[in-house]
């Protein structure tokens, strides 16, 4: 449904941090039952599309599930070389 992209440090192997991005992708499928997601895809299923009447709305349930799902942990260097690898 929609893609955002949100700043996370990654910690490389001699415990030094990186900044970068990540994106986190909402799915009506994959996230029904993710409490996170719950407000947006309730949006949705009511709301087809983002109009001028509904932006505001919108936008704060944005901002509460960016808030959530970038407070998630972030991999590890290590972590994410294996993950890679899988």
């Amino acid at each position: 449904m929609l893609v955002a992209r949100t700043s996370h440090p990654l910690t490389l192997a001699d415990g030094s941090q990186v900044e970068g991005t990540r994106s986190v992708g909402l799915c009506a499928g994959c996230d029904r039952d993710t409490p996170d997601a719950q407000g947006l895809l309730a949006f949705f299923a009511v709301h087809e599309t983002v109009t001028d009447e509904t932006v505001t709305s919108v936008a704060a349930l944005l901002a509460e599930w960016v808030d959530r799902v970038a407070e998630h942990s972030i991999l590890c260097e290590q972590d994410a070389g294996d993950e890679v690898d899988t």
